[in-house]
C-alpha cells in the first residue's frame, strides 16, 4: 500500500539538491517509517551518512528496528540508532536514528559534520530544547562551513513562519495524511472523584462495545500504577500494559509490538505514544486530557513537575492514534466545549526550563545568542538566573565567559551541576570520581526501583554497586570509563558521599525546621518524604528534589549530615557578618551577628549594626508580603496615587502604578532610600508622595495636574475633591444647590472622561448619581425636587435648575 508521503519524493528529491526542505506531513503519512529509506537511495547520499533525530528513545529504537526490518537488513548495520547510553551502531551504518542531545555533542566536537550529507529533525512540533539547539547549530554549521550539507525538518504540524525567518530559502512541501475516521466522544471526568475506577469502568465499556486494542493516555506513572491496579479484573485475554520512558527496552517493546492472535491488549502511556510511535492495533484511544510537564521555577531556581491540560494540538494527535490502521474511537474525558478553549500549541521548552545548560553550549559553540537561529530565545528572566548560576558553580566569569572548568563541562554533555560534580571529584582521586559516576547515574535516571522507598543517598549507592546488571550500574561503568577510573573504587568511600554532594549542592545544604520541613541554603523551603524512616540527623545535603503542588520542594534523595561534619565540609565557606531580622511584634529590624552559610544561620550574637542592604531587602520582604497598606500612607499621598494609576490609562509612555507593578520594582523606585529606616514607624515618616513623584518626569507631572486635577470648582465657587477610581470613572460629590445654573456635566482628562456627579441632600446624603446633568435636570429632578421640598422646605429647589443660582445657603439667608 502507498503511502501519501510517495507522492512527494520526486519534488523532494530535487528540493534536497537545490537545498533546505521544510515539510509538513499528518500522521499516517510516512514521513517516519517510508520517507528514510528512500532517502537512503537518493543518488546525493549515496556515500554520506543520514542523521535522523527523533526526540523520544523509545522512538528512535522502535524505528530504527522497524526500517531495518523493511531494509532487510539488521538493527546496527546500514541503519543504525544511538541513544544516551546506549548505541548500536557500525562503519556500514549510513542512516543514524539519534536523540537531539546527541547531534549538540557532535556538532561541538565535529561542526563540519564530516561525512553527513543530510540531517532529518523529526516531530520538530515539539520543541524540545535539544531541537531548537541543534536545529540552530546544524543551521549555522551549514551557512558558515558546510555549503553542502542539506536540513530536512518535518512533522505533523509546524510553525512554518517561524522557520521560513531562518531558512527564507527552504522548499515548502506538504503531504495529506493517511488515517481512518476517528469518532470522537465526550465523557466529561470531574476532578472530585478518583480517577483511576473512572477510567476503569470506561476501559471495560470500550472492551465490550469495540474491538481491537485500546490506549489510555495518562499524566504519570502514579496515575499508570492506579488504574493497572484498578484493570486487575480484566478479561484473561486481555493484557494490561504501560509505556513510559523509564521502563526497560523489553518492557516498551511489549507495550509497542501487536498482540498475538486471541489476545487483546490495553497500553496504558503518558505522552510519549503521542507522536512517533505507532502502537499496532489500536482502534480506541481514551484521553484524559492531561500531562505532567516539567518547569522551572526561576524565583526558587528548582525544577517544578505540574500536572496541566493538553494543547489542542496533542488533542488531535492523540485521538490520530485510534485511527491509523480502521475506523477508530477516541474518548475526551472532559467537556466539548472545554476543547476550542485549550490551548492551541504547547510552549517551547526553551521558554519553560533551565536554560544553564543551553547557555553553556551556546559560549562553547563561539556564536552570540542574538544570532543563532533560535525560533523561541529564552526570556531575559530565564537568562538571568541562568547566568547567576554558572558564575556560582565556577563554570562562567561575570562577563558571561567559559571557564576553564566550564569548557570541561561542555565535553561531557550532562546537566552543569553533575558535570561540576564528576569534574572536580576527579581532582580528589580515584575513589570519590567513581563514587561520582554512581551518584550521576542515579540521579540521571530512574532509581526508585533499586531500593524502594529508602531516600538516603548513600543506602541507593551501595545497592546500586551490589547490582552489576542493573542499567543504571552500566550508566555508572559509563560515566566511569569517561573518567578513567574503576567503578569498583567507589567501595572505597561510600561513607565520604556527603564530602561529594557538598562539591555540587551546597545550594540545597538543608537546615531542619520542624518534623520533616527543612530550610535550603539557597532559601527555598523543603518537605522530607517518609520523614518518619530516616535516621537521626542534624542536617541534610540533598541531592534530588522538586518542587510540587506544596509551597515547599520535596526531598527524594539526600544524605544525613551532622553539624561537626557540616562545620568540616564547609569550613571556608562559613563567615561571621553583620545581619538583621524583622521583629514582627516590635515592628523593626534588629540587628545580630551570624555564622550562616546562606539562608542557613548555625550560630549568631546581638550586634550594633547590620550589614549594608540589610535594610533593604527585610523592609522590601514585608512590603510584599503584606501590600502598600501596610505602609499606611497619609491620605494626600493615597490620592495622589489613584490619580496616577488613572493617568496610566490615559496617556502614552506613562509608568504604571498598579500595586503589584509597584511592589515588582521597590527596588527602583523605594528601597535605594530606606537604608538608615529602622522600623514600620520611620518608614511611615517617609516622604512618599515625593517618591512617587519621582517617577514622572516634570512634564508629565505638569500634565496630570492639568489633565485630573485635584479638586474642581463648582457653580457656587466653592471647590470639591475629586475621586479617581480604577474602574475608569471620576466621582464628586457635591450637595444639589451647588450644581444649579451648570448645564452640562463637567469632565476631566482633557474633555475625555465625564465626571459622575453624586448629587447630595443639604443633610449631604446621596439623590442621584448621574453624568448626563442636563438630562437629570429635565427629567427625574422633578421627583426629587418634589420630595425634598417637603423635607427640607428651608432650602432652594427651582422649577428650572438649570438656569438657577448655585447656592450653599437656606433661601432666608439667600
Amino acid at each position: 500500500m502507498q503511502h501519501p508521503v510517495e507522492n512527494l519524493f520526486d519534488d523532494l528529491d530535487a528540493a534536497l539538491i537545490a537545498g533546505n526542505v521544510i515539510l509538513e506531513a499528518p500522521t499516517g503519512a510516512g514521513k517516519s517509517t517510508v520517507l528514510p529509506l528512500h532517502l537512503l537511495r537518493h543518488p546525493r547520499f549515496q556515500h554520506q551518512q543520514i542523521i535522523m533525530l527523533q526526540p523520544r528513545r523509545v522512538a528512535v529504537r522502535a524505528i530504527a528496528h522497524y526500517l531495518a526490518q523493511q531494509w532487510g537488513d539488521s538493527v546496527g548495520e546500514t541503519i543504525g540508532y544511538q541513544v544516551r547510553g546506549e548505541s548500536c551502531r557500525s562503519d556500514k551504518t549510513r542512516l543514524l536514528i539519534v536523540t537531539e542531545g546527541l547531534l549538540t555533542r557532535r556538532l561541538q566536537a565535529d561542526p563540519t559534520l564530516d561525512g553527513v550529507g543530510l540531517v532529518i529533525f523529526d516531530e520538530f512540533h515539539e520543541r524540545n530544547i535539544h531541537s531548537d539547539l541543534s536545529f540552530a547549530f546544524a543551521l549555522e554549521a551549514q551557512q558558515g562551513l558546510r555549503e553542502d550539507l542539506r536540513l530536512l525538518v518535518m512533522s505533523a504540524t509546524l510553525d512554518s513562519q517561524g522557520l521560513k525567518r531562518w531558512m527564507p530559502d527552504a522548499t515548502e512541501l506538504v503531504s495529506e495524511g493517511r488515517s481512518f475516521p476517528v469518532c470522537e466522544h465526550y465523557r466529561p471526568w470531574d476532578s472530585r472523584t478518583p480517577l483511576a475506577p473512572f477510567v476503569a469502568t470506561l476501559v471495560g465499556d470500550v472492551l465490550n462495545q469495540h474491538p481491537g486494542d485500546v490506549l489510555v493516555f495518562l499524566p504519570g506513572r502514579r496515575e499508570i500504577d492506579n488504574l493497572r491496579e484498578a484493570l486487575k479484573s480484566c478479561p484473561q485475554h486481555v493484557d494490561v500494559v504501560p509505556l513510559y520512558g523509564a521502563l526497560s527496552v523489553l518492557e516498551q517493546s511489549r507495550a509497542i509490538a501487536p498482540s498475538p492472535p486471541g489476545r487483546r491488549k490495553v497500553v496504558l502511556s503518558t505522552n510519549i505514544a503521542q507522536t512517533s510511535l505507532t502502537l499496532e492495533g489500536i482502534v480506541v484511544v481514551i484521553d484524559v486530557g492531561l500531562e505532567k510537564q516539567l518547569r522551572f521555577d526561576l524565583r526558587r531556581g528548582l525544577p517544578i513537575l505540574e500536572t496541566q491540560r493538553i494543547s489542542q494540538a496533542a488533542s488531535v494527535q492523540r485521538a490520530g492514534r485510534a485511527g491509523r490502521v480502521q475506523p477508530g474511537h477516541c474518548y475526551r474525558l472532559w467537556p466539548q466545549e472545554q476543547q476550542s478553549r485549550m490551548a492551541q500549541q504547547d510552549t517551547p521548552d526553551m521558554l519553560r526550563v533551565d536554560v544553564s545548560g543551553v547557555l553553556l553550549d551556546i559560549a562553547s559553540w563561539g556564536s552570540d545568542l542574538s544570532s543563532l537561529a533560535l525560533l523561541d530565545p529564552p526570556r531575559p528572566a530565564q537568562l538571568r538566573q541562568a547566568y547567576d548560576y554558572l558564575q556560582h558553580i565556577g563554570a562562567m566569569d561575570e562577563r558571561h565567559k567559559l571557564t576553564p572548568l566550564g569548557r570541561q563541562m561542555v565535553t561531557l554533555g550532562c546537566e552543569p551541576r553533575l558535570a561540576k560534580l564528576l569534574l572536580e571529584a576527579r581532582q580528589h582521586g580515584d575513589s570519590l570520581a567513581a563514587l561520582a559516576c554512581c551518584v550521576c547515574a542515579l540521579l540521571e535516571g530512574d532509581s526508585r526501583g533499586l531500593a524502594g522507598d529508602t531516600g538516603v543517598l548513600s543506602v541507593r549507592l551501595k545497592r546500586l554497586l551490589d547490582q552489576s546488571r542493573h542499567p543504571l550500574h552500566q550508566q555508572a561503568k559509563r560515566w566511569a570509563k569517561r573518567l578513567g577510573v574503576s567503578l569498583l573504587a567507589a567501595r572505597d568511600c561510600l561513607e565520604e558521599v556527603d564530602r561529594l554532594l557538598a562539591i555540587a549542592f551546597d545550594d540545597w545544604l538543608a537546615q531542619p525546621r520542624s518534623q520533616g520541613l527543612y530550610r535550603l541554603a539557597n532559601g527555598t523551603g523543603a518537605q522530607l518524604r517518609n520523614a518518619d524512616q530516616w535516621p537521626r540527623h542534624d542536617f541534610l545535603l540533598v541531592a534530588e528534589l522538586q518542587l510540587g503542588k506544596g509551597a515547599d520542594a520535596q526531598i527524594y534523595l539526600a544524605e544525613p549530615l551532622t553539624e561537626q561534619r557540616l562545620k568540616t565540609l564547609f569550613a571556608t565557606q562559613l563567615q561571621w557578618h553583620n545581619s538583621g531580622y524583622w521583629d514582627p511584634q516590635r515592628e523593626r529590624i534588629v540587628a545580630e551577628q551570624r555564622q550562616s552559610l546562606g539562608s542557613i544561620v548555625l550560630n549568631r550574637k546581638p550586634a550594633q549594626e547590620i550589614a549594608d542592604g540589610t535594610a533593604r531587602r527585610l523592609l522590601g520582604e514585608q512590603i510584599r508580603q503584606h501590600g502598600l497598606a501596610w505602609c499606611q500612607w497619609p491620605a494626600n499621598v493615597e490620592a495622589w496615587w489613584k490619580r496616577a494609576r488613572f493617568m496610566s490609562t490615559l496617556a502614552d509612555d506613562w509608568p504604571s502604578f498598579a500595586e503589584a507593578d509597584l511592589l515588582d520594582n521597590l527596588e527602583q523606585w523605594l528601597l535605594p532610600y530606606v537604608d538608615n529606616v529602622r522600623s514600620r514607624k520611620q518608614l511611615q515618616q517617609l516622604d512618599w508622595l515625593g517618591l512617587l513623584k519621582a517617577r514622572l518626569a516634570y512634564a508629565q507631572l505638569q500634565q496630570m495636574d492639568a489633565w485630573l486635577p485635584e479638586r474642581l470648582a463648582v457653580a457656587s465657587g466653592h471647590q470639591h475633591a475629586l475621586e479617581y477610581r480604577d474602574d475608569g470613572s471620576v466621582h464628586l460629590a457635591v450637595r444639589i444647590q451647588e450644581m444649579y445654573g451648570t448645564g452640562e456635566t463637567p469632565r476631566v482628562a482633557n474633555g475625555r472622561v465625564p465626571v459622575s456627579l453624586v448629587l447630595l441632600s443639604p443633610a449631604r446624603r446621596p439623590l442621584q448619581t448621574t453624568q448626563d446633568l442636563a438630562g437629570f435636570w429635565q427629567g427625574s429632578y422633578k421627583a426629587v425636587q418634589k420630595e425634598m421640598k417637603g423635607r427640607y422646605p428651608k432650602h432652594f429647589w427651582p422649577d428650572d435648575p438649570a438656569s438657577a443660582t448655585a447656592t450653599t445657603r437656606t433661601k432666608r439667608a439667600m
